[in-house]
């Protein structure tokens, strides 16, 4: 059952579906290079860098899971960076179990991550930890500012975990990345918004979500070996290239509305690149 304690998902669902409509118009970034590096510590199996707000340096990660979403503060973080904003917008969203909070959206004026500086950034307050998980150390994250895909979306991400580092890019690769080759496969974005591909596990096609703000690889029962184990090692092949078996947590009926997500234990070994304006997830090969 050890698994069940370190599993830990924080992607957000939004019941207004309209949010990024909103809100996307006026947020700017601006990079005077090719790419800037956000190296990473692991902490509770995520990956931890810094992020810059109005001038004050806080923990933050990454989360692919959270698709219609810029940046994302617990309200205690937010009232110690002294976050307002008079025009602030409140709606309902619920996590992946279904558990409904309330959220206000603010604009940062300012925020940077590595040499990438943006600004009149939309900004999601949460009242309440927006996470779906079986571990309390989740509540350990409430300081933490978390970083959803909208705001990468004018990059190629890179999520190398084998050296610790996310690079954004917005010309050309870095020369250690450009030298690799690349399994390349398409992504969908799913009703929810959220990234997903159509790999193969336990030797059944899945269209599996990829997701940073999972600590580990998540499968429904209907695709284990053995549904009665909370975890099963299946094999995964994507884009025709077999990856090996991974550890999956199998989820119980109707706990997710997806078939599977790829976590951070699949990241962990490998250099991946996300093309959001491609639509592409590349994985690389040395």
């Amino acid at each position: 059952m050890k698994i069940i304690k370190q599993f830990v998902s924080l992607r957000l669902f939004f019941l207004c579906l309209c949010l990024p409509c909103l809100s996307a118009q006026a947020m700017t970034a601006h990079l005077n290079a090719d790419y800037t590096i956000l190296p990473f510590k692991l902490l509770y199996q995520l990956p931890i860098f810094t992020l810059q707000i109005q001038g004050h340096r806080i923990p933050a990660f990454i989360d692919l899971g959270s698709s219609n979403t810029w940046i994302a503060l617990n309200q205690s973080l937010a009232k110690n960076l002294a976050v307002t904003d008079d025009k602030k917008q409140t709606y309902f969203l619920q996590n992946r179990c279904g558990q409904r909070y309330q959220t206000t959206l603010v604009r940062l004026p300012d925020a940077t991550l590595g040499s990438v500086i943006f600004t009149q950034v939309p900004t999601l307050i949460f009242s309440a930890t927006p996470a779906c998980s079986f571990s309390s150390s989740v509540k350990k994250l409430d300081h933490y500012g978390i970083i959803g895909t909208n705001l990468l979306k004018s990059f190629r991400l890179i999520l190398d975990y084998p050296h610790q580092r996310f690079v954004l890019v917005k010309n050309r690769l870095p020369k250690p990345y450009a030298k690799l080759r690349w399994i390349v496969l398409p992504l969908k974005q799913t009703p929810e918004g959220n990234i997903s591909s159509r790999v193969l596990i336990n030797g059944q096609p899945v269209n599996a979500v990829w997701d940073t703000g999972a600590t580990t690889s998540v499968v429904s029962k209907e695709y284990a070996s053995d549904a009665k184990q909370p975890e099963n090692k299946l094999p995964l092949s994507i884009a025709n290239h077999d990856f090996g078996k991974l550890d999956f947590y199998v989820l119980p009926q109707n706990h997710s509305p997806y078939a599977a997500s790829i976590g951070n234990n699949f990241f962990a070994n490998h250099i991946v690149l996300i093309d959001f304006n491609r639509n592409e997830l590349r994985i690389g090969q040395a």
